[in-house]
């Protein structure tokens, strides 16, 4: 079967406290920066995982402004490769999701650092052309100014994609939420789930939540019927 997975950016694949310490270019030190470090490690180790089943399609849908998700991803590998030498590497391999289980693994941290682009290129590379902003879908598609709402973004992906196993990620109760249990009642004939991830701004939350997320995927993916998942654990 088939997977289309629509993840939302901010706060769910990428925190806030990232966020914020790229665009105020503050509070670098070497708890953030080791912290920063292993999210962003943690979330190619997952994304990994997604991509090596050539079933899934990975989609971002994201009610940034245009081309964040690409400034972001870069601006991080930056300020990790700028101050890799404040990482604590025992911090790091306490936290790291491990083992890994996908082939080919995600290479050791330290071959990473030697490659100043591999972050950026990793991430991209997975979402390819499939990284969609609100703003930009409602002014092509109705001619509008919304900028936040997802329901016609969410509408439009899942009209042009014919898969049927779909799977919206995100941390909004008003928005990706909501418009998912209007959706399953508009695609009778697809399978749709949310799961919810929280916009903790606590560094070891947002670690807890990956590997949480990481070591449930498979259950909730092939989970056979739409639902709404409030948390990764399927009673």
């Amino acid at each position: 079967m088939t997977n289309l997975l629509i993840f939302d950016w901010d706060d769910t694949l990428f925190p806030a406290l990232i966020s914020d310490i790229i665009i105020k270019e503050t509070s670098i030190n070497e708890n953030n920066i080791t912290f920063i470090t292993i999210i962003i490690y943690n979330l190619l180790i997952i994304m990994n995982k997604l991509k090596n089943n050539i079933n899934n399609k990975l989609v971002i849908l994201t009610a940034s402004r245009n081309n964040w998700v690409e400034i972001s991803i870069i601006n991080a590998e930056k300020l990790i490769y700028t101050n890799r030498h404040l990482i604590n590497y025992n911090l790091f391999n306490k936290l790291i999701i491990k083992p890994q289980t996908e082939s080919p693994y995600i290479p050791e941290l330290n071959h990473i650092l030697t490659q100043k682009n591999f972050i950026s290129n990793f991430l991209l590379d997975i979402f390819n052309k499939n990284i969609y902003y609100v703003n930009i879908l409602e002014k092509e598609l109705l001619n509008s100014y919304e900028t936040f709402n997802k329901y016609n973004s969410l509408f439009y992906l899942l009209l042009i994609n014919k898969i049927n196993n779909v799977i919206i990620l995100g941390d909004s109760i008003e928005n990706e939420r909501y418009h998912t249990i209007k959706l399953i009642e508009r695609f009778s004939h697809k399978i749709i789930k949310f799961i919810k991830f929280n916009n903790s701004k606590n560094h070891i939350d947002k670690i807890h939540e990956q590997y949480s997320f990481f070591i449930h995927l498979n259950n909730i993916i092939n989970f056979d019927k739409s639902y709404i998942f409030d948390s990764f654990y399927i009673n």
